[in-house]
């Protein structure tokens, strides 16, 4: 049911950018950005004697501006998940995913060249490796993972091109069970993930 739900999210989220782009060209596309940061990785769940652990994320966006105050802002990223053993030298669990949120942002008016923003919006990772140690995981971990970003972060106008800075933090939290082993109906791992990022956005059009 929780799969079913993000997926209709991810649909409306497309047939949103779909329709923006149908519109004026000067609305569509706006803006195409790199953006790299940190992550703060760990899992929930019944699953103990875990502590996050510090990962990378980072890949592009687009921005779809159908009015001044909204933004649909679909992304491409890598993503390193996971979570580290609660001991001293403990290792760690690391998931690395080609992750899709699409976001929609409400764009909070203000003057000046920071333009702050809120957002939230449903992701779809797809596994692209799993190891712990020296052990390979993937066959123990589910290929798909879905879930629900929110967040907060600010755009900040650089010279007279119409290149911005952007900053952004978020909470993906994971709405699927991640664990594909034989105790897979009775054991539930779930991702959680804090991110930070910066990136550049560069504009597009007129």
């Amino acid at each position: 049911m929780m799969k079913r739900a993000v997926l209709l999210m991810v649909a409306l989220c497309l047939v949103l950018s779909v329709s923006a782009l149908g519109q004026d060209d000067t609305k569509m596309l706006s803006a195409f950005g790199l953006k790299g940061g940190l992550n703060l990785a760990n899992f929930s769940g019944d699953i103990e004697n875990n502590k996050s652990m510090v990962a990378f994320g980072g890949g592009v966006f687009g921005k779809i501006t159908p009015s001044p105050t909204i933004c649909i802002q679909p992304e491409v990223l890598f993503m390193q998940k996971g979570a580290e053993d609660d001991v001293e030298g403990g290792e760690k669990l690391k998931l690395n995913y080609i992750e899709v949120p699409v976001l929609v942002k409400y764009m909070i008016p203000t003057e000046g060249n920071i333009n702050p923003s809120i957002f939230a919006g449903p992701a779809v990772s797809f596994l692209m490796s799993a190891d712990y140690g020296d052990e390979d995981m993937k066959d123990y971990i589910k290929s798909v993972d879905f879930g629900l970003a929110f967040g907060a972060g600010a755009d900040i106008a650089i010279g007279d091109g119409g290149g911005k800075v952007t900053f952004d933090g978020r909470y993906t939290l994971g709405l699927s069970n991640i664990n594909d082993a034989d105790d897979s109906d009775e054991i539930s791992v779930k991702n959680g993930v804090i991110t930070f990022m910066v990136g550049y956005a560069f504009p597009l059009g007129n």
